[in-house]
């Protein structure tokens, strides 16, 4: 049986997407678990999760600390906090282009995320 991921959109594309990873679900659990990671080079991204304990469909605004971890961040003007359900795809597509489209902050480490050659910043 193939479960639907609302957590992943295959065909999203933003100028300043670096990565989109699904994460499987390792748990074993019998819950449905979904949970997607997007980053930008900027150094935000999003958590994106979805199972039984989330706020529906849920998106927390990360941030890149080093090049391979990251927190949720809670100062950015998209929210404070998490932003909880979600009412579908095209909403979750919104939000992650206003995070897309965030200046890069000195605290992340989106200037140590070297962009592929022949990519001109925007």
């Amino acid at each position: 049986m193939t479960i639907d991921n609302p957590t992943w959109l295959p065909d999203y594309d933003h100028p300043n997407l670096m990565t989109a990873r699904d994460i499987p679900d390792m748990s074993g659990a019998e819950e449905l678990r979904c949970h997607t990671l997007y980053r930008f080079y900027s150094g935000y991204g999003a958590s994106v999760v979805f199972h039984d304990h989330s706020y529906g469909l849920e998106l927390a605004v990360i941030g890149y600390t080093t090049p391979n971890s990251w927190e949720i961040i809670y100062w950015t003007p998209i929210t404070s906090d998490v932003v909880g359900h979600i009412p579908g795809r095209n909403r979750l597509r919104k939000i992650l282009d206003r995070i897309g489209d965030l200046t890069p902050d000195a605290r992340l480490v989106g200037g140590f995320v070297p962009r592929p050659a022949g990519e001109q910043e925007q």
